[in-house]
């Protein structure tokens, strides 16, 4: 498969279009299938720069957005980067069914492949009037939920709002898309996209530069490789290992029970999540008001260095799920919970080990043309200007004349049939995920 990679930095269309221009004459095969990635600087911009590339290219392509890159001409959080190929790229979109069940179906059909790349969105932020429908249910909810006197009764309305989520696609938890997926009993990349800042209608991803809202899609490749990395120790054999195993990279504030069902949690330690995160960090008071109009402008945060960390029964690996600051008392979580001790771990982010670990990703590299690596993009706000360290030291090994990008994203996940460690970040079996500290390299011969 022939291959190009073009970079481009800017945040006015006029100079990346000018420049993309440029660089695509230097193009020397015609391309079949592009891959673009946008970064979110470029939002405002980007139907301009879309719109350029579909009448230079005329090829399929598939388009989302990340948060940086890094390549041979250095790391840009601004910009466009776009890879091109010649050669088939199988691309695969669901409908309107049930999400879980349409990607099992397009796992199927990717056996003839060796290795997939599904990008979706992990959780979506719709409309303004859906945004505020979904708060009104939410509410609906947490009124029965409050007015139960047990457990099961707890648990039957968190399955309930659970199902609401991920039947309007508001959450496609990262294990059972993995799950659904192994259907195609290949290695799958899972590019799971979650803004860092939300605004309405986001994640966005499209494909020949149509806008897909909430569907995933999966590229099937073929002579293609996933490697999955993680910067933690291997995970342990029971609860207590793995605790001790987090302990000694993160911090571990408090070991609390919640109650929890599907992808919703009604408490911890007995009081709301947002309330519990509170005991460890300020929060101002979120009214509906404040949250929307936050996502109406783009200003709406979704990072926090705090989540709650929960024990697979199944593997005793470890998910993280993050503590945004949300005007709800029942918490969507963006994994499914049920395979989990109802014992949660309260942690704080830190990456022991520096912004080395992150880049340590390149050593899995094997012999290919093309080389993707999704860093883990949690990376930018933890050392700041320091990410370029990531790029220089993939770029230092790279063999000249191989094709490569860093591109910086939500902590990817992965199907992997064949592991070459014990992760702590495997919660089901040959399904990986975390929430933080974890990197793909995606390789195509």
């Amino acid at each position: 498969m022939e291959a190009e990679i073009v970079t481009v930095p800017g945040t006015k269309a006029s100079t990346v279009n000018r420049l993309l221009r440029k660089k695509f004459e230097r193009i020397k095969f015609k391309p079949d299938f592009a891959l673009i990635f946008i970064t979110s600087r470029l939002y405002d911009e980007h139907k301009h720069v879309l719109d350029f590339i579909k009448n230079s290219l005329k090829c399929d392509s598939v388009a989302f957005f990340i948060e940086a890159y890094g390549g041979e001409e250095g790391s840009w959080a601004q910009g466009v980067a776009v890879a091109l190929f010649s050669g088939d790229v199988g691309v695969f979109q669901t409908g309107k069914g049930h999400i879980l069940e349409e990607l099992e179906s397009i796992g199927r059909r990717l056996r003839s492949y060796d290795a997939a790349m599904a990008i979706y969105p992990l959780f979506y932020f719709p409309s303004r009037r859906e945004i505020f429908e979904t708060i009104t249910r939410e509410k609906f909810y947490a009124r029965r939920y409050n007015s139960c006197s047990d457990l099961e009764c707890k648990k039957s309305v968190l399955e309930n709002f659970s199902n609401y989520l991920i039947r309007n696609r508001i959450v496609m938890p990262a294990n059972e898309v993995m799950r659904a997926l192994s259907t195609s009993k290949i290695p799958v990349a899972g590019i799971n996209l979650f803004p860092m800042e939300a605004r309405f209608n986001t994640p966005k991803i499209f494909r020949n530069y149509e806008e897909i809202g909430r569907n995933a899609l999966v590229l099937g490749f073929k002579n293609a490789k996933v490697h999955f990395h993680e910067i933690y120790p291997e995970r342990g054999k029971s609860f207590e290992e793995t605790l001790e195993i987090l302990e000694s990279v993160l911090q571990v504030k408090e070991v609390t029970k919640a109650v929890k069902k599907g992808v919703a949690i009604g408490e911890v330690g007995g009081m709301r999540v947002v309330d519990y995160a509170r005991k460890f960090m300020y929060m101002e008071e979120m009214t509906e008001e404040k949250f929307v109009s936050g996502i109406e402008r783009g200003e709406f945060i979704t990072y926090s260095p705090y989540a709650l960390a929960f024990v697979s029964r199944e593997t005793h690996g470890v998910a993280g799920l993050g503590l945004a600051n949300v005007p709800i008392s029942l918490y969507p979580s963006v994994f499914m919970l049920d395979g989990f001790y109802d014992e949660c771990i309260m942690v704080g982010e830190v990456f022991r080990g520096g912004i080395q670990k992150f880049a340590e990703v390149k050593d899995l590299k094997t012999d290919a043309n093309i080389r993707f690596y999704f860093i883990d993009a949690n990376t930018i706000l933890a050392f700041r200007g320091e990410i370029s360290e990531i790029t220089n030291a993939i770029k230092a090994e790279e063999i000249k004349g191989t094709k490569w990008l860093a591109l910086y994203v939500t902590p990817p996940s992965a199907y992997l049939p064949v592991k070459h460690k014990k992760f702590l970040s495997e919660i089901n079996k040959d399904i990986m995920y975390f929430g933080s500290g974890t990197n793909l390299l995606f390789e195509i011969k």
